[in-house]
């Protein structure tokens, strides 16, 4: 019955409506587009082709099996590709050194130089078969990482768990050298290893006792563990530091110090050492307390001497001063003598 019934009004009005607009859509198909439609589409059909080559050359640089960053050692940070008719350079020279102190090459085999040639190619093979990764004879950039030397792992980001995705640019985590380590070829074609400690120690020392150190100056360094070391004195600063609030005190100077040649200390990082330093070394002196000292009238200092029945004052000459004890020189001093020290 409801077939029956005549439209409504709005019924009529909104089929009106429907019709017009589908004449104008299909009038519009008549026209041809316009030069900034054409511009847009052609714009937008080189924009695939561009994404298509880049995928394509992308797909060719993809090999089956797996990557990694090989870590060596050297001075120069790696730049470019590792391959065949490559510029000759340093960093060749370095990856060949390399090689053959990982024992992937002989010297006389893989002559080090600054040109990669069939030799370095074979090295780089054997490696990559040892290390279970993609062999191609080739090292693409990024897939080996220079560093000075013996390295530690300064820090590690959040975002490095197994399973997780990593984007390309994304830190990992930081890396910081501990030695230096350079090797030059001897003349029997073996390489001679030299190695240099890059750690530190950071001092301080009060501006009114600067004169005791200079660059150069020899010190000690007592570790944690009791053991002591021998360092140098490599920078004091020029500006006085001031201290302030709670750590109120003299002004004083930051020391650098370097530690010795041959000794690999990576467990110490950060932790807090004693430095001392001797301004003057006396031998075979005779020695007395500080506090045994009495300042005399006129000047000087004297030694009350404990006798049988009495004491008496022994004038002397004081010389280096260390660790509560003081050199002493007077008339008629023996070792193993009694003195008086004040409470």
């Amino acid at each position: 019955s409801a077939l029956d019934e005549p439209p409504t009004k709005s019924q009529l009005a909104q089929a009106t409506e429907a019709l017009e607009s589908a004449k104008q859509q299909r009038a519009a198909l008549d026209e041809p587009p316009t030069d900034a439609q054409l511009e847009n589409s052609i714009a937008s059909i080189e924009s695939a082709k561009a994404s298509l080559l880049t995928a394509q050359a992308n797909k060719e640089d993809l090999t089956p099996g797996s990557s990694a960053s090989v870590l060596m050692f050297g001075d120069k940070p790696a730049w470019r590709d590792f391959s065949k008719g490559m510029l000759p350079g340093d960093d060749v020279e370095q990856l060949e050194k390399n090689l053959v102190l990982l024992g992937y090459a002989s010297s006389p085999s893989l002559v080090i130089d600054q040109v990669f040639n069939k030799e370095t190619a074979i090295a780089i093979t054997k490696m990559q078969e040892a290390l279970k990764i993609s062999v191609t004879g080739q090292i693409k950039f990024g897939d080996v990482i220079f560093l000075p030397g013996t390295t530690v792992v300064q820090s590690i980001s959040e975002v490095a768990t197994l399973g997780t995705t990593i984007s390309q640019g994304t830190s990992l985590g930081s890396l910081i050298a501990m030695e230096r380590i350079t090797a030059e070829p001897g003349k029997d074609g073996t390489l001679a290893i030299d190695i240099q400690s890059l750690q530190s120690v950071e001092a301080s020392i009060e501006v009114s006792e600067q004169d005791l150190i200079e660059i150069g100056t020899e010190v000690s360094i007592e570790l944690p563990d009791e053991t002591v070391i021998q360092g140098t004195v490599a920078e004091i600063g020029r500006i006085a530091v001031i201290p302030e609030g709670a750590q109120s005190g003299d002004p004083f100077l930051d020391v650098s110090i370097s530690i010795e040649r041959d000794r690999t200390l990576h467990k110490w990082t950060g932790a807090p050492v004693t430095v001392s330093v001797t301004a003057e070394i006396a031998e075979n002196v005779l020695a007395a307390p500080i506090p045994s000292l009495l300042a005399l009238l006129d000047g000087g200092y004297a030694l009350e001497i404990i006798e049988p029945e009495t004491t008496r004052l022994v004038p002397i000459e004081t010389g280096v001063y260390s660790e509560g004890w003081v050199e002493v020189i007077g008339i008629n001093l023996e070792p193993g003598i009694s003195v008086v020290i004040p409470r």
